[in-house]
């Protein structure tokens, strides 16, 4: 599978060119395009047609909901992600003091072509039973695209609970970021596995 391609957005270039940086380091992501501008970033996401949007603050002349709209008008099934501000249904939003993991994490969120849909294999399955419960539940809400503060507050435990489930499946999956898990929970169809070791 070919990397997936991010458009980056940004009123302050410094935030554009260093979270461009960024992505361009992690393993299956590519960035295609920085923009300051939000008419360049509508124009070039039709141009280039990425498979993500990110938004880091306000940009000028479109507001991140009107960003987030048009965007989604010309390449409907990119997952566009605001950072920082205000957006609309058309974006996921994270706050301002979001990690680049939760960033990683919603960018993950975006699906491929068809031909690319989750097929689970054996190995995979394999790997799958062998997650305790709490590991398995923790896989899926990450790849429902959750944060580490939300799964803390949703299954009513700490963060570095929730860190320590992660970091037990980068191990055991055989992944190096939450990127890579978030992918394997997709191929594998983790939504809807049952399964998990218990504990």
């Amino acid at each position: 599978m070919s990397d997936r391609s991010v458009l980056v957005a940004s009123g302050n270039r410094l935030f554009a060119e260093a979270a461009a940086a960024y992505l361009d380091a992690q393993p299956g992501w590519t960035v295609i395009g920085r923009e300051t501008d939000g008419v360049a970033v509508v124009a070039a996401a039709a141009r280039l047609r990425p498979d993500a949007v990110l938004v880091l603050g306000e940009v000028a002349r479109v507001g991140a909901s009107g960003l987030a709209r048009e965007v989604r008008r010309r390449r409907d099934d990119a997952a566009v992600v605001v950072v920082g501000t205000e957006s609309s249904a058309d974006a996921t939003r994270l706050p301002a003091d979001a990690t680049a993991e939760d960033v990683l994490a919603a960018l993950a969120k975006v699906r491929g072509p068809a031909t690319e849909e989750p097929r689970a294999d054996r190995e995979g399955i394999d790997l799958l039973r062998a997650l305790t419960k709490q590991e398995l539940i923790v896989l899926r809400m990450l790849a429902e695209g959750l944060t580490q503060r939300e799964i803390a507050a949703r299954r009513g435990v700490s963060q570095n609970t929730v860190r320590t489930h992660i970091q037990n499946l980068y191990a055991k999956l055989g992944c190096h970021n939450r990127v890579e898990v978030v992918h394997f929970a997709n191929r594998h169809g983790v939504v809807g596995f049952r399964g998990g070791s218990g504990g």
